[in-house]
């Protein structure tokens, strides 16, 4: 039986969540190369051996970092989204969203975790993309399926929309900055996918909805 694993439930969430807190903090100030685990476990304030109640390692402190993260940011996203009506409307939420949350998650400092962490590890991180890039497809398949796009090329669609909602367009951007850079990245991707918008600024079908 792995170490702490008879602690109660409550009891063990709340240490991962305080490792978690430390660890995002050092990522950030520090970068990934420059920490340890015993950094980690002083900055949440436990002893270096109860580290390992949770994480063999570095590595594996990231990995679960990481899912950590990215299920309760995909979580939140498709509870915005489903209060969301129109799919037009859905993927601007999507594309706003998944902006502000690359602007205040940024990559950290020192080396891309793609050559600090083993492959095995960067492979698992890399794999939380796919959640994201599941909903997308979801909400371009509704717009399909509404009559909101022009053709079904939903797969085709997807890099081109992916490529746009990067870091890139997102980091170190004041506020206002990063206003601009998502009303702009929302024109150009509707407009590349060939949504159409009424004087008011709504969307409009550009083909008979399927069965209507």
């Amino acid at each position: 039986m792995p170490r702490g694993a008879g602690a109660p439930d409550s009891a063990r969430q709340a240490g991962r969540e305080a490792l978690f807190g430390a660890f995002a903090e050092l990522l950030y100030e520090q970068g990934y190369d420059a920490i340890s685990l015993a950094d980690v476990a002083a900055r949440a304030g436990v002893s270096r051996t109860s580290v390992y109640n949770y994480f063999s390692d570095k590595d594996a402190l990231v990995v679960a970092y990481a899912d950590h993260e990215s299920t309760a940011y995909a979580g939140a996203l498709r509870a915005e989204l489903e209060e969301i009506d129109n799919p037009v409307d859905r993927l601007r939420a999507l594309i706003a969203s998944q902006l502000r949350y690359f602007a205040s998650h940024h990559l950290p400092p020192g080396r891309d975790l793609r050559v600090a962490i083993s492959p095995a590890a960067y492979q698992r991180v890399a794999q939380h993309a796919v959640v994201l890039e599941g909903i997308l497809r979801q909400v371009l398949r509704e717009a399909v399926a509404e009559g909101y796009l022009p053709d079904d090329d939903v797969e085709g669609a997807m890099p081109l929309v992916t490529a746009c909602i990067d870091r890139g367009a997102a980091e170190d951007r004041d506020p206002d900055a990063l206003t601009e850079s998502i009303e702009v990245t929302t024109t150009f991707v509707l407009r590349a996918l060939g949504v159409r918008l009424g004087p008011s600024g709504r969307p409009r079908r550009v083909a008979p909805r399927p069965g209507a």
